[in-house]
């Protein structure tokens, strides 16, 4: 896997996902998740209007960072050091082939947003070893998810996020990962805990037959 600074398209398409599609949260909450020196009024207005490349490359121009170059650098050598054994022991719980081979993880230190898509992640560039694991191996997940889905040809709505988040959750608590991250910072999400509620008795279940049974359980055959 390549490890790269996040650029203008992906910082772009990430916050315009997270405000428009995730986010209905105070304006006083948004720096939390946006560092970049967003205006109330513009806030407001992206639902409707998305926010542009050219805003984007505006806002980071003012925005202050340190060298991101030396820090990707740590990221690369602390994630190669451990991928290995972190890919076998999902492999070994889900039997899926797992490669990160082809994939970018992007390092954005504009926001404090995890994305993915079929071929990237991106992740925060300000966390400690333990939870750089967790967030990596969090968003990778999600891409090999999708592929075993589509694999097999389960119903396209059985790859909803909620389930998604659901496996990872599930995925990511148990005890062969304790080396890598600390499982008590593992949360489920408000939003998903009713699928949660409907699927986990299928964990004890091979993972094929966990997706099946979970696929079934929330209606989609």
């Amino acid at each position: 896997m390549k490890f790269k600074k996040v650029n203008t398209d992906y910082l772009t398409a990430n916050i315009n996902n997270f405000l428009i599609e995730h986010y209905y949260g105070k304006f006083t909450e948004i720096k939390k998740f946006i560092l970049l020196g967003l205006s109330e009024k513009r806030f407001k207005e992206i639902k409707n209007k998305p926010i542009s490349k050219k805003e984007v490359r505006e806002l980071v121009k003012k925005f202050s960072v340190s060298k991101t170059s030396k820090r990707i650098n740590q990221i690369k050598l602390l994630w190669n050091h451990n991928e290995k054994q972190i890919l076998e022991k999902i492999a070994k719980i889900t039997n899926i082939n797992i490669s990160t081979r082809g994939l970018i993880c992007y390092i954005d230190p504009y926001t404090n947003l995890g994305f993915y898509n079929d071929k990237s992640i991106t992740i925060i560039s300000n966390m400690n070893d333990s939870d750089l694991l967790f967030i990596i191996s969090h968003e990778l997940f999600h891409i090999f998810y999708g592929r075993k889905m589509k694999k097999m040809k389960l119903n396209e709505k059985s790859w909803s996020w909620d389930l998604s988040e659901v496996v990872v959750y599930l995925l990511q608590k148990d005890r062969v990962f304790d080396k890598y991250w600390d499982n008590r910072k593992t949360k489920l999400y408000p939003q998903i805990k009713k699928v949660y509620g409907k699927v986990k008795v299928f964990w004890s279940l091979p993972f094929e037959k966990f997706l099946i049974n979970s696929a079934k359980v929330l209606g989609n055959k």
